[in-house]
C-alpha cells in the first residue's frame, strides 16, 4: 500500500510524520470492528504511513466487511506461518542476531504456556495455518508457540525498515508485536478492547508494560487493569472512546411509530451480547398481550439456539432475524425501531462487551436504548435519563421496562433525546479519532527525533 504524503492530505500546520507503521489484527475486515477501519483510515489521513498486517483472513461471510479495497491494501500473515516460511526466518535471526535471537528465545520460554501444546501448533503449521480452530486458547496465549511462528514477520519488520508497530488487540497481535519489538528493537504501542483483557492470558501485563504506551476503549477496562493486574504502569494507559459518527447516524427521518413497535437488537450472536435474555422477556410481553415485533440484525454461532427458542414458545412469526448487513444498511433499521434493546451479559468464560458501538450508534439516532448494568455501558447509558440499565440476566425486569416505554412513548421520546445529547457530548468520533491521533503524535514523536539523531 502506498500513501500519498502530499500537502494537500494534511492540515497547513501539520507536520509529516516520518513514521512507517505496521498495523497488526486478528482478522480484517470485519463488520462488528468497523472502529479498526476508522482508526486505520484515520492514521493515514494523518500522514502515517500504515500497512495492516492481518493474521487470519475472514473466512465466512456472517461477519466480514465485504470492501474488496480494504483487502487489496492488507497482508493476510497466515500463509507466512508454514514451517516452509518460518525455519529459513529463525536462521536469518540466527545467522545475523544470534544474541538477541537467543535472548527472546530465553524471554519467550520464561512465559510460556504450561498448558499449551507445542504439537497443535506443528500439525496447523505443516497445513498451512488454515484452520485457526485447530489451536486452543492455551496456544493461542502462548509466547514461545508464538515465537516460533513470528519469525517471517520480524524478518519483514526488520528488512523493510518499519519504525513503529500497533497491535489492535491485546491477545495474539500484541504477542507478535512483543516478540517482533525484542528481536528488532522496534517498539509499538497496544489497544485493549474486551476479550483481549476478560479472558486473560498469563502474559498480559508483559505485554502491556513492553509497550510505548497502551489505548483502552472506556475507563472500567483501565480500572479492570488497575485491580486485576497492578503490576501494570497505569499511566501508560490512556482511555479513550470508539466514538460514532454523528453526520451518519441522525434522527432526522427515524420512524417513531412502527407498528406494532419494534424492538431492535443488533451484534454478532454470541452469548454475551444476552439475546436469550431479550426472547425470553419477549415470551413474556406475548403472552400478556403486548404487540411488538422483536428485530435481531447480526450473524454468529448462537443463531440455531435461538432460532429453535422461537420455534418451540411459537414466536417465529414475532422474531425476526435479518442476519449480517453491511454498515450502509444499518441505518434503515435504527430508522424503523421503536427500542433498541441490548441486554448484555458476563459469558461463562468472563468475556463481557466493554461499550457495545451498536448503543451509540443507536442513541445518536434518538432511539431509546435498554442495556444492562455491565462493565462500562454505563458510562454511556445514565439510568432513566439517556436510556435504561438493568441488572444481566432477569428477563422479568428487562420486560416490564420494555412495556413501561412501549406505554409512555413521552418518556421513551425524552429518554432518546438525552441519549443524543450524550453522544454528542463524549462519542463525536471527530473528536475521539482527534485524540487517539494526538496521542500517537506525542508518543511517537521522541522516538522519531532519537532516531533522526543517531
Amino acid at each position: 500500500m502506498r500513501v500519498s504524503l502530499s500537502k494537500k492530505n494534511l492540515a497547513a500546520d501539520q507536520a509529516v510524520p516520518q513514521t512507517k507503521m505496521a498495523y497488526i489484527t486478528n482478522v480484517y475486515p470485519l463488520l462488528s470492528e468497523t472502529f479498526i477501519v476508522s482508526e486505520v483510515k484515520s492514521l493515514i489521513q494523518a500522514g502515517f504511513p500504515v500497512r495492516v498486517f492481518s493474521l487470519f483472513e475472514p473466512r465466512t461471510r456472517e461477519n466480514e466487511l465485504d470492501d474488496a479495497e480494504l483487502k487489496a491494501q492488507t497482508i493476510y500473515w497466515a500463509p507466512n506461518m508454514r514451517l516452509g516460511k518460518v525455519l529459513p526466518a529463525h536462521w536469518y535471526f540466527i545467522w545475523h542476531a544470534p544474541r538477541t535471537y537467543l535472548r527472546t528465545l530465553r524471554y519467550a520460554v520464561q512465559h510460556r504456556n504450561r498448558q499449551a501444546s507445542l504439537r497443535s501448533l506443528v500439525r496447523w503449521s505443516l497445513n498451512g495455518g488454515r484452520q485457526r480452530k485447530q489451536l486452543s486458547t492455551a496456544d493461542l496465549q502462548n509466547l514461545l508457540l508464538h515465537f516460533v511462528v513470528v519469525m517471517p514477520f520480524a524478518a519483514l519488520i526488520r528488512r523493510e525498515g518499519y519504525t513503529w508497530m500497533h497491535a489492535a488487540f491485546a491477545n495474539t497481535p500484541s504477542s507478535f508485536a512483543l516478540l517482533t519489538s525484542k528481536l528488532t528493537g522496534v517498539p509499538y504501542s497496544v489497544s485493549a478492547h474486551a476479550m483481549d483483557i476478560f479472558i486473560t492470558p498469563e502474559i498480559l501485563a508483559e505485554k502491556l508494560n513492553n509497550a510505548r504506551f497502551v489505548v483502552t476503549c472506556n475507563h472500567y477496562n483501565k480500572s479492570f487493569l488497575e485491580e486485576y493486574y497492578p503490576e501494570v504502569r497505569q499511566d501508560n494507559i490512556h482511555p479513550i472512546y470508539h466514538g460514532t459518527d454523528l453526520q451518519r447516524f441522525s434522527a432526522a427521518d427515524r420512524n417513531e411509530k412502527a407498528a406494532p413497535p419494534v424492538l431492535l437488537a443488533v451484534g454478532r450472536l454470541v452469548r454475551k451480547k444476552g439475546l436469550a435474555v431479550l426472547l425470553r422477556a419477549g415470551l413474556m410481553l406475548k403472552q400478556r398481550g403486548v404487540a411488538f415485533q422483536i428485530w435481531i440484525v447480526g450473524e454468529g454461532p448462537e443463531r440455531p439456539r435461538l432460532e429453535m427458542f422461537c420455534r418451540i414458545h411459537h414466536l417465529h412469526e414475532t422474531v425476526k432475524f435479518y442476519g449480517a448487513c453491511m454498515p450502509e444498511e444499518i441505518k434503515s433499521y435504527y430508522q424503523k425501531a421503536t427500542l433498541f434493546v441490548l441486554p448484555c451479559v458476563q459469558d461463562e468464560n468472563g468475556d463481557r462487551d466493554g461499550i457495545p458501538n451498536v448503543i451509540a450508534e443507536a442513541m445518536a439516532m434518538r432511539l431509546p436504548v435498554i442495556s444492562s448494568y455491565l462493565s462500562a455501558i454505563p458510562e454511556l447509558v445514565n439510568n432513566r435519563v439517556t436510556g435504561r440499565l438493568l441488572a444481566p440476566n432477569d428477563p422479568d425486569e428487562l420486560a416490564a421496562v420494555i412495556q413501561e416505554l412501549l406505554e409512555d412513548p413521552a418518556l421513551a421520546k425524552r429518554m432518546g433525546a438525552m441519549g443524543r445529547k450524550r453522544v454528542e457530548e463524549l462519542f463525536d468520533s471527530r473528536k475521539t479519532l482527534r485524540e487517539l491521533i494526538a496521542l500517537f503524535e506525542e508518543q511517537i514523536a521522541p522516538v522519531e527525533d532519537a532516531r533522526a539523531a543517531t
